[in-house]
């Protein structure tokens, strides 16, 4: 162990171990950000290795990711360009943006509400197959007899 940190200065008056209930904390270190991620591994495989909705829903959520950070890049364009003619006060361009931005807004909306309701969908699904399967190691082979 190198003893190696990440850390992240925070301007304000709490020492940067604080946690917001006053205890301390040790810094994110590469070892334990690495035990971390194994742990989160350990968890999350066997959900989109038996789980083929799973996977589904996981797929169609990068896909709406990126759908969703296209449409805040193109809004992004789009209000420059618009605050652009805005200021200049050319006419035609503002109203070319005003359009532009209403069909940023025709297709953004939908896309930003799947993206939302797709996250939901997945989290609700985890928590289901989680609780099944939990469920399912707790009664195998009479294991709530060997517990304490």
């Amino acid at each position: 162990d190198d003893g190696t940190a990440i850390e992240v200065d925070v301007v304000d008056n709490k020492n940067k171990n604080d946690n917001d209930d006053g205890e301390t904390s040790e810094p994110m270190t590469l070892q334990k950000a690495s035990k971390l991620l194994s742990s989160f591994w350990e968890m999350a495989s066997p959900y989109y290795q038996e789980s083929q909705p799973g996977r589904r829903l996981f797929y169609g959520m990068i896909i709406l990711t990126l759908m969703n950070s296209s449409v805040s890049v193109a809004f992004s364009y789009i209000s420059k360009d618009f605050w652009n003619a805005l200021s200049t006060k050319d006419t035609a361009e503002f109203y070319s943006m005003m359009l532009k931005f209403g069909g940023a807004l025709v297709v953004g909306a939908p896309v930003a509400v799947l993206y939302r309701f797709q996250r939901e969908q997945l989290a609700v699904h985890w928590r289901e197959w989680m609780t099944d399967r939990t469920l399912q190691l707790y009664n195998s082979n009479r294991v709530y007899y060997s517990l304490e």
